[in-house]
């Protein structure tokens, strides 16, 4: 012990008056910060009792009070860090990646980059959360340390060309700071060259094909018209004539039919009826009414504004999108669809239409907020009713309604709890430890999920029923995308080996599941409303893991995983603006980041970058 050390300690305190006075020891009370340490380490102790606790009751409890004991360790708070400790803690693999919180990280600051408010000059998407792909795409580009100032230019270029297909392919426009989103294109169709014969209607064969895409695609998972109803009003219609039914089904089925042609032109497929066109005569007829502001809502324009939405957030109008579903659902509030309804009045068949309505506008409100990563408004308490199908012809099962909604539940707390803005600063403020307990407890709630699944649902095995194809496939690209939304902070902030491979595997298993589909022309089971998004978002996180990664063979293999869904992209890119867009800007990331891989291989060889040896997973059978 050093010299002065020895001599500090030897000297004793001063005794205060009373203690002198009744000849007793004086006892120094600790100080404030002290007190604050213990009482700290103390709090911590009983928070781990209690969590202890509550984990070994989880096991035997069943239904509502264990869902409500996995809210409640999933809603922290996290792991209490004294501000005295340090908070660079070594990663959970032992090696520590040793990088600051900023670096690589998708960004520290909820703030504007720029007034959206002026859409000539600035990005027509709006404001795109840190769980978005278009949020990681941007991280991507900061890292390749591209030019923001030629990405702005570039983007200018691409508004004022209005969409054309055709000049948007030019050698000198580098998309890479666009995005896929249409929201820069007009869907109105005026002038002279555009007259809307608000009673025009494919030719039968057309129509036909036109509705049994959208029954096929889009009712199985969002069922918010009644099949019966639709056929009656679609007979009645070529027999009658469009004249002779109500305006309100004359809206809805060509809703329908802008929905089933642009689910073709989402794979590749010409349909011979153009879907813009169908919109504006739906738009004539009452759909997106403002009128609707200023009336009482009845159920139809919740169905109208609902089938709107899916229309737009198909066709990448992604904002409109956003605002179509929003009004829906404040509409639906405003009916108490989100109430059980035991009023005698009404028949099992109108009752269950409600909770279907209802169910539908959740599911694209939950859509909506996975691809734009905005907060959803919808709460868990409003995510309660589950469809029964028993009661109506048209039905699917109750499986898949209930499977979904505890996923949504799900994400939505990943999106609160590491997105959001107050999550968001705890991990700032504590580090590593909050973030790794937060992946802890959501990784083990999807695990949960997953092994809860009937079998009939199991995307992990093949299954040789095919009645629900579509349901598993819509489960299985959401819960790799959670998945992915659990581990991509963790990952581009390198905290640990593990949470990036989880999240690298998650994003394979995406993407083959997507090209297992694409390759055998089968991409129709697919949700088409947001398929794009998920192959960007998986695309996403294999480009960034490739700029990251020292194992160079590793990265090679998934620059060959990540080329490959270019090639469908381009043939589908030849009738869809979207696709075009996606795989300009993919294919300029890729040559992007193939030139970084190889500047990495120039490090290497002259012994510079030490090549690693990264932890991967398999990706799990596609053959659904």
């Amino acid at each position: 012990m050093p010299v002065q050390l020895t001599l500090l300690l030897a000297i004793p305190r001063p005794t205060c008056g009373n203690c002198t006075r009744f000849l007793i020891i004086c006892r120094y009370a600790d100080g404030k910060r002290e007190s604050a340490r213990k009482r700290t380490r103390e709090l911590e102790a009983q928070v781990q009792i209690y969590e202890n606790l509550l984990r070994e009751l989880e096991s035997t409890l069943d239904g509502p009070e264990k869902l409500a004991v996995q809210n409640a360790l999933a809603a922290g708070p996290f792991t209490l860090v004294p501000p005295s400790e340090p908070t660079d803690f070594p990663s959970d693999d032992g090696s520590d990646l040793s990088m600051s919180d900023d670096e690589g990280s998708i960004g520290s600051n909820d703030t504007l980059a720029d007034d959206i408010n002026t859409l000539s000059v600035n990005k027509p998407t709006g404001y795109m959360g840190r769980g978005s792909e278009v949020s990681w795409l941007r991280s991507l580009r900061q890292a390749l340390e591209l030019d923001e100032a030629a990405e702005d230019e570039a983007l200018r270029e691409i508004c004022a060309r209005k969409g054309d297909p055709g000049s948007l392919t030019d050698a000198g426009l580098d998309m890479v700071g666009a995005t896929y989103h249409l929201d820069d294109i007009d869907l109105s169709l005026s002038g002279d060259k555009y007259q809307i014969d608000t009673y025009h209607i494919p030719p039968k064969n057309i129509a036909d094909e036109l509705v049994r895409r959208y029954f096929d695609t889009v009712h199985p998972l969002v069922p918010i018209i009644s099949k019966p109803e639709f056929e009656a009003a679609y007979e009645a219609l070529h027999a009658s004539g469009p004249t002779r039914i109500a305006n309100h089904w004359l809206m809805i089925i060509n809703l329908v039919f802008a929905s089933g042609s642009r689910s073709g032109e989402s794979v590749g497929i010409d349909m011979g009826c153009s879907h813009l066109e169908c919109f504006n005569r739906a738009r004539v007829l009452g759909a997106l009414d403002g009128g609707t502001l200023f009336e009482i809502a009845v159920l139809k324009d919740v169905q109208a504004l609902g089938l709107a939405g899916i229309y737009l957030l198909g066709s990448k109008q992604t904002n409109r999108a956003w605002n179509a579903v929003g009004l829906a659902i404040r509409l639906a509030l405003g009916l108490g669809l989100h109430l059980r309804m035991l009023d005698s009045k009404l028949d099992e068949h109108q009752r269950q239409m409600r909770v279907r309505v209802w169910y539908s506008v959740e599911y694209l409100e939950a859509t909506l907020s996975l691809v734009t990563g905005r907060p959803t408004v919808l709460q868990e308490v409003d995510l309660s009713q589950i469809p029964r199908s028993a009661s109506i012809a048209d039905s699917s099962p109750d499986a898949y309604y209930s499977a979904l909604i505890k996923l949504s539940v799900i994400i939505t707390v990943v999106q609160s709890q590491i997105y959001s803005t107050t999550a968001f600063g705890t991990v700032e403020n504590k580090g590593k430890r909050a973030l790794k307990e937060a992946i802890r407890v959501l990784r083990r709630r999807l695990d949960h999920w997953k092994w809860e699944l009937p079998p009939i649902l199991n995307f992990s095995t093949p299954c040789e029923d095919q009645g629900l194809i579509t349901q598993r496939a819509d489960l299985a690209l959401r819960y790799y995308n959670s998945m992915i939304l659990v581990y991509f902070n963790s990952m581009s902030r390198r905290y640990s080996k593990r949470d990036a491979a989880e999240c690298v595997a998650a994003a394979r298993a995406m993407l083959s599941l997507i090209l297992h589909h694409t390759d055998n022309k089968t991409a129709g089971v697919l949700p088409w409303w947001c398929l794009l998004h998920y192959l960007v978002c998986a695309e996403a996180v294999l480009l960034h893991e490739i700029v990251r990664n020292n194992d160079l063979d590793f990265c090679q293999q998934l620059v060959e995983e990540a080329r490959r869904p270019l090639e469908w992209l381009n043939v589908v890119g030849s009738v869809d603006l979207a696709a075009q867009r996606v795989d300009t800007q993919l294919g300029r990331l890729l040559g992007h980041v193939e030139a970084k891989l190889e500047s990495k291989r120039g490090l290497q060889a002259a012994g510079l970058v030490g090549q690693q040896q990264w932890p991967s997973f398999p990706i799990p059978p596609q053959g659904m």
